[in-house]
């Protein structure tokens, strides 16, 4: 019950959500949409760069087409992650940054949830990137 009386929804609890930690979710986003871009630019330029090594006939088109590509990006990604996650743990930049205006305008109150998520996401990024790299041993194999 909140202070009206009226019972709490799963939509208000949202909402809540949603505005207290705006902030976080908008960093979330951008970090999500700049790792989208990083993607997208290196599976280009690999799928162009690999576009005349695969003919149509072969076996497995699809997979030894534009597998590889997609393991490229994804290393770039990684590469990123790996980037971010270690200027999420410099707490004496961090707390010199929160004394200037930098601190004001960026939620630094915020960087442990951020090092987690960047932390999650790295590891589900691994783990995606393992797997296709082991299909793609697999199918790319020759028999013996």
């Amino acid at each position: 019950m909140d202070l009206a009386g009226a019972s709490v929804t799963r939509h208000s609890r949202l909402l809540t959500e949603l505005h207290l930690n705006f902030s976080l979710h908008l960093l979330r986003a951008c970090h999500l949409i700049i790792t989208l871009v990083i993607w997208l630019h290196y599976y280009r330029i690999r799928l162009a760069a690999q576009e005349g090594t695969v003919t149509e006939g072969v076996a497995n088109y699809g997979m030894k087409r534009y597998l590889p590509p997609f393991l490229y990006a994804l290393k770039h990604v990684l590469l990123l992650q790996l980037l971010l996650q270690p200027l999420t743990m410099c707490r004496t930049t961090l707390a010199y940054l929160g004394t200037t205006r930098i601190g004001k305008a960026l939620p630094l109150h915020h960087i442990p949830a951020l090092h987690m998520h960047f932390g999650y996401f790295f590891c589900f990024i691994m783990v995606v990137t393992l797997t296709l790299f082991i299909a793609m041993l697999k199918v790319t194999a020759r028999p013996s």
